[in-house]
């Protein structure tokens, strides 16, 4: 009996990963391309990275909420085998004007000793060559200094300090 129950187990196991190889919940995204686009419209989204381990749905709704945005919903993507948190997430919001303000006033802001990372999320893919690599950073110099300096050369997407799990710098940044 108890061979029986760790073969069922096994074999489910198999199964999810077969039908997902990365074993990362993403039903979400793949019910909404099932859909007819035009039966709800786009809502605005915006990408969540760097999230601290204890941070769920409900924590990125009330840090949003909390912070004085109107957002619709809140999704933080989890590992489907062992449902721990993958450290990003997405919100959608009504309106392209309050993602956009979301986006402005809380993005390089921490969380639990880290700095999150906010980004407009969009259907096409980025360019790998619009990226780049900075190392040799000193420790005191913090995400938010980044990506004010950065700012000034063109639009920032996407700004990411390098950090351990204690916090500290590894000196590296990804622009």
């Amino acid at each position: 009996m108890l061979l029986q129950t760790t073969l069922i187990n096994t074999l489910q196991t198999v199964h999810a990963l077969m039908i997902n190889p990365n074993g990362v919940n993403r039903s979400r995204s793949n019910s909404a391309k099932r859909k007819n686009k035009s039966d709800k419209p786009h809502l605005p989204s915006l990408h969540f990275g760097n999230l601290p381990n204890n941070f769920f749905d409900l924590d990125l709704f009330k840090f949003i909420q909390r912070n004085g945005f109107k957002v619709v919903n809140a999704k933080v993507v989890s590992d489907v085998l062992n449902k721990k948190s993958l450290l990003y997430g997405y919100a959608q919001f009504n309106s392209l004007e309050e993602a956009k303000a979301c986006k402005k006033a809380l993005n390089n802001f921490e969380i639990n000793g880290k700095v999150i990372t906010i980004s407009v999320q969009t259907d096409h893919k980025p360019n790998p060559k619009a990226n780049i690599f900075i190392r040799n950073i000193a420790a005191s110099v913090t995400q938010k200094t980044l990506y004010e300096i950065y700012s000034k050369f063109g639009t920032i997407i996407k700004c990411k300090l390098e950090c351990y799990n204690d916090g500290t710098s590894r000196g590296i940044c990804y622009v």
